[in-house]
């Protein structure tokens, strides 16, 4: 949103050593990784419409409220169907004046501040047992600690409160290849992953936030929740094999993935605790050329999502599994396939273009509960929902010389509304209608 302000800084250092050695006669190749990093951020707002709270408490709003004709004209709200983009981002004393009133960033004691620093090494060694079997094995430490304060109210009187967690995450990555052609392998592999609470120190809409505003507020179950690390462990079978005198590359492979702690993003940005999720599935992708002034890339993949544990939801203080245990995990389309083409028409002139399906993707669930005879009963469920949607892009290129060339690329060229997330609640995202973007490329 415009009232956003944010502002990052950065270090890091990453060494990586690789080689390769020989135990026995088996031949080993690695590589060792070293990395420090550190993070800072600060995450404010532009203040904006200033006076809005001296008018509501005078009784002097704008005709309608928020989004009346009033607010409408002085650029508050816009049509979510025909919104115009030249409005200019403009404030007022309030609602109700023609007085343009200045736009300047809150004060500093309002922001929050959030700092995280890593620590890891990592090491990965593939080893070759004979040129037709490879063991891949690696593993990664993480020291992460990060801190979190969130901004005070702008006639607060009381000093920062600080938020921190330090967590060691060990991760690892372990797989068998087997190529039974010089063209073709056969692979089976497993891993595990850790994503710590606030590790995107805030920016943006963060599936893994840590939560610090309204702590007051929370219950000891929610705070407890909101900073349990994000655990992932996947399993995979596949096969590769390229085709055609390596010409095109086709992927088949099924996977598994379960998570711990899992979370969702809900409407306004916060962090939604889910429980524990497992999606299983099959992907397909295809890579290369047909001719040599041909090529086609895409892929499919089936994903069952389930939240297989929700935890429990309260009513009139009996406990009853949450609403979303058994359900699909949020956002996570059960269908999805892309298709696109590229053909070279003249040596220097070449047009494409593909499409995307995305199956419906659930957003959230609810129900309606009363506790009789000291037995939770659900009268109602609801869930929410985006649905299915195709979209079709195109492209074109020029090189004018080895030197100069000019690309252009149209995306949703029909100006298909549709919406790539949904939400717990009636909130959806509307994706952008049709955009085009030129690029010119200049080598020298």
């Amino acid at each position: 949103m415009n009232s956003r302000y944010s502002e990052t800084t950065g270090l890091l250092n990453q060494t990586d050593l690789s080689g390769q050695f020989e135990v026995g006669g088996i031949k080993n190749s690695f590589a060792l990784s070293a990395e420090f990093s550190e993070e800072k951020a600060k995450n404010g707002s532009y203040v904006s419409n200033a006076a809005t709270g001296a008018a509501i408490a005078t009784g002097t709003t704008a005709t309608g409220g928020r989004c009346g004709t009033d607010s409408t004209n002085r650029y508050n709200c816009t049509s979510l169907t025909d919104p115009n983009p030249s409005d200019p981002w403009v404030s007022y004393v309030s609602d109700a004046s023609n007085v343009v009133a200045g736009i300047e960033r809150s004060l500093p004691k309002t922001w929050t501040l959030s700092k995280t620093t890593t620590k890891a090494v990592s090491l990965f060694d593939t080893i070759t047992i004979t040129d037709s079997l490879l063991i891949n094995l690696g593993g990664r430490f993480d020291r992460y600690e990060t801190r979190v304060s969130p901004g005070l109210a702008v006639n607060a009187t009381t000093d920062r409160s600080w938020y921190e967690r330090n967590d060691n995450l060990w991760t690892y990555q372990a797989g068998l290849i087997f190529k039974p052609a010089s063209n073709g392998s056969i692979y089976i592999s497993t891993s595990s992953a850790a994503t710590p609470p606030g590790s995107y120190l805030a920016n943006g809409s963060e599936g893994n936030a840590l939560n610090t505003s309204g702590s007051t507020t929370q219950t000891p179950q929610e705070l407890t929740d909101a900073l349990k690390i994000e655990k992932t462990k996947s399993y995979e079978v596949g096969t590769k094999w390229n085709l055609f005198s390596d010409s095109l590359a086709l992927t088949l492979a099924a996977f598994q993935t379960e998570t711990k702690n899992a979370r969702a993003t809900d409407a306004n940005g916060f962090v939604s605790f889910i429980g524990e999720r497992r999606i299983k599935g099959i992907e397909l992708s295809f890579n290369g050329n047909i001719t040599p002034e041909w090529n086609v890339f895409g892929g499919y993949t089936y994903m069952d999502s389930k939240i297989v544990d929700g935890g429990f939801t309260a009513t009139s203080g009996v406990y009853a599994p949450s609403v979303n245990t058994g359900k699909r995990f949020p956002n996570t389309p059960e269908h999805s396939f892309t298709a696109f083409t590229n053909y070279k028409v003249t040596s220097a002139f070449t047009v494409g273009g593909g499409a995307i399906y995305m199956g419906k993707v659930y957003g959230g669930y609810s129900d309606s509960r009363s506790v009789q005879n000291g037995v939770v009963v659900i009268s109602k469920e609801l869930a929410r929902y985006a649905p299915s949607y195709w979209r079709f892009d195109g492209n074109a290129s020029y090189s004018f010389n080895e030197n100069f060339q000019l690309q252009v690329n149209v995306q949703n060229m029909f100006n298909k509304r549709y919406f790539d997330k949904a939400y717990a609640s009636h909130y959806v995202s509307q994706a952008a209608g049709r955009t085009a973007i030129a690029t010119l490329n200049v080598k020298f």
